[in-house]
Formats: structure tokens, sequence, C-alpha cells
């Protein structure tokens, strides 16, 4: 059985809601021993587990503890960046999802480990994703949302999913091997109902197989 641990939700994103989804995501292979979910209380337990070398980590959850009282206090420190990052190198998949990019500083081993990172986005709105290469033949499909503006190094990863809106468009979605383990980023999406959205649904759940490599 492949272990995915995952810390979910900040001051921004309710944790419960997004449990559901991902719960709901990854059932099947729960339901048929192929998976256990452990969802981690808190980052000092994010982190700590994570010592224990689970298949895939999973992180929703912005860069800061106190959004509005005190915007400047972030929670990853050096050492936090520096062990995922060398958790990943030695072999353990790592799905940044939505606010798991955001707000996380450039020069960070962290954002040298996606090769990309959150920059902003405009109010909510109708935002259009598309598949890329291998995954164009997947139905377009448009969601309510934040559309996640980013920055990355598409030359040294796979780009598997673009956004469309009014204010422009960026990446959705990117993948790439790095040492032993596997790296993943998904934007989509912010809201429960557009989680909830069968392609979202069904990229969320691609999205962590691949990066537990279940069933490779």
């Amino acid at each position: 059985m492949k272990k995915i641990l995952a810390y979910l939700g900040d001051y921004y994103h309710p944790r419960e809601p997004i449990e559901a989804v991902l719960r709901e995501a990854v059932q099947p292979e729960t339901e048929n021993g192929e998976l256990e979910l452990i969802v981690a209380e808190s980052i000092d337990e994010f982190m700590r587990r994570l010592s224990d070398k689970p298949h895939a980590a999973v992180l929703y959850a912005i860069n800061k503890i106190a959004p509005q009282s005190e915007p400047g206090l972030m929670w990853m420190n050096e050492s936090h960046a520096e062990k995922i990052a060398r958790y990943a190198e030695e072999g353990g998949g790592f799905l940044a999802w939505h606010a798991g990019m955001a707000s996380y500083p450039e020069s960070s081993p962290y954002v040298r480990l996606l090769r990309g990172y959150f920059v902003m986005h405009p109010p909510l709105k109708s935002v259009r994703y598309e598949g890329v290469g291998k995954w164009s033949t997947m139905m377009p499909f448009e969601l309510l949302d934040e559309h996640y503006m980013i920055n990355c190094d598409e030359r040294d990863t796979e780009v598997f999913l673009r956004s469309y809106s009014e204010d422009g468009e960026s990446i959705a979605g990117w993948r790439h091997e790095i040492g032993s383990g596997r790296v993943c980023c998904l934007t989509p999406a912010h809201k429960e109902e557009a989680m909830r959205e069968q392609t979202v649904m069904q990229l969320l759940r691609e999205c962590v197989s691949w990066t537990a490599q279940i069933g490779s």
C-alpha cells in the first residue's frame, strides 16, 4: 500500500472541503487498498511525517501564517524547504496544489524544486482550461476560479495544462522528474464547487497517481 501525506488549508482556504475533494478523488485507490491518505493536522506534523518517506506528499497551503494581521510572517523556513527538496530528490513524489505554490520565496529550494511559482491572481472570474501536448485531447473546461498567473521554467518541465481569461493566459499544470522523485503543480481550483468539477477531479487523481507512481 502506498502512503500519501497531505497538508491542506490555510487562512483563505478552509481545510474541510479540500480534504473532502482529495479523498473523493483518490477513493478508488483507497478502497482497493492501493493507497492510504494521511492528512496532517499541522505543518509541524506534515514536516515530521515527511521523514517517514511517504510515497507522495500533497501541499495545498499558502506560505503565510496570518496574512491579514502579520502579512510578512511565513511558515516555510530554509530548513523546511531543503527537507522537502531532499525528500523529492531521494524518491518522493510531491504535488503542489493551488495555494501550495503561493507566496514562497523565488530563491528558495522549494521554488527551485517546483520550477515555477504563483505571481498573482485577479478577482474570481471565468477561467478556461485547456490540455497541452498529450493532454490536448482532454475536453476544455471553464470554472469560476482565481486565475493564477504563474512564472514557470517551461524549458525544464512538462506543461500539461494552460489557463485563459480576460486578463490573459498562463500555465496551469506542469510536472517533471527530479533526482529519483517526481514533482507536479496544479493551479485549479479555489472554491469547492470548482474543485468538484469532473475534469478537475480527474486531473487531481492523475496528478496524485503520477507523483506516487501508482500503477507504475
